[in-house]
């Protein structure tokens, strides 16, 4: 508060702002002698000598500012390192991000809040942000708004299994006698490929054009050597293989609630190719000091399982005191945990 700038002043007014022991005596109150603070608006209060109660007309016991953006140590300037009272006031229907106490703070911080302070939320995979961050010692938080830490991200979706479907593959016409051929003499035919007899057959159908062995089809090609239904004939064949197909990607996990944005959903996993599995959903970001969600599990292939979905963010804390000496006064709202 502030002592009265006119009329009647008494000792009272001045032990109410100040405090002190009785009996009360003027002299306890020089500027800058231990009850006092040393600032510009108490510069008419003497430091020795004579002392009137008219000299404490608009004395203040501690340096006020009013917070709406920015940091506390821009607010206060020299006053920040100086062993003076200071108070910080965020009024109703403001709105801000984080508030950093930063370090060197000297004397004692008040901070009445009626508005929202608010931790930033937290993009895929990470951790939402902090509402307040105290570096600094003898701090009061009197909180009658509401103070919010982000919330975590979803975490991302797991990708579907890989899979696999089964095909052929044609190996090209090749021809070099003794190594490739397909050879025909009558009732006879046989096939050489990779300089391999594959097969030979005395009783097969004349002019035949292709010879199924096991599951591959070696098949006649063109004519080289011989005379018009017998000689040799390159060769060519068809055989059976699998075709792999890739697994669906994850989906994306959805933000965090935090200053200047709303909690989003995951996104939906991509479907994979065939006999492929489906990417798992991504998870779905936290509300104000809540976690963010986990990402599905991707849908197996049939050659392999669908890896597991990203953890989801942690919520940020709401007041984090880092071990300084901090003391709240909540008649407001904390989403968060004060750690």
């Amino acid at each position: 508060m502030t002592i009265k700038s006119s009329g009647t002043i008494s000792i009272q007014d001045i032990v109410d702002e100040f405090g002190g022991d009785a009996p009360h005596s003027l002299t306890e109150y020089y500027r800058g002698g231990g009850r006092v603070p040393d600032i510009p608006q108490n510069d008419h209060i003497p430091t020795s000598g004579t002392i009137s109660l008219t000299d404490f007309y608009g004395a203040v016991n501690e340096i006020v500012r009013t917070i709406t953006t920015g940091g506390l140590k821009a607010s206060f300037g020299a006053f920040w390192g100086q062993n003076v009272p200071k108070r910080a006031i965020i009024n109703g229907g403001v709105t801000r991000a984080l508030l950093n106490i930063e370090p060197g703070m000297s004397g004692t911080l008040v901070i009445d809040n009626y508005g929202e302070i608010q931790g930033y939320g937290g993009s895929e995979n990470r951790n939402g942000g902090d509402a307040i961050i105290a570096n600094s010692d003898n701090v009061i938080i009197n909180n009658h708004g509401a103070i919010r830490s982000g919330g975590g991200g979803g975490g991302h979706g797991g990708a579907g299994g890989r899979g696999s479907y089964p095909t052929t593959i044609r190996d090209g016409e090749q021809y070099s006698k003794g190594r490739y051929h397909y050879y025909i003499f009558g009732s006879l035919t046989s096939i050489y490929w990779n300089g391999q007899k594959i097969y030979s057959n005395q009783h097969a159908a004349f002019h035949s054009t292709s010879q199924r062995i096991g599951n591959i089809t070696y098949y006649r090609g063109t004519f080289h050597q011989g005379t018009a239904g017998n000689g040799y004939y390159g060769v060519s064949r068809v055989r059976p293989t699998t075709s792999p197909t890739n697994g669906g990607t994850g989906g994306a996990g959805g933000r965090g609630q935090g200053y200047g944005q709303g909690k989003q959903n995951g996104s939906a996993g991509r479907t994979g190719g065939r006999n492929a599995g489906r990417g798992g959903n991504g998870g779905n970001g936290g509300t104000w000091g809540g976690n963010g969600g986990t990402g599905q599990t991707g849908a197996n292939g049939n050659v392999s399982h669908g890896s597991v979905g990203h953890g989801g963010g942690r919520a940020g804390i709401a007041i984090r005191k880092n071990g300084h000496s901090v003391a709240i006064n909540n008649l407001g709202t904390i989403n968060g945990s004060v750690a």
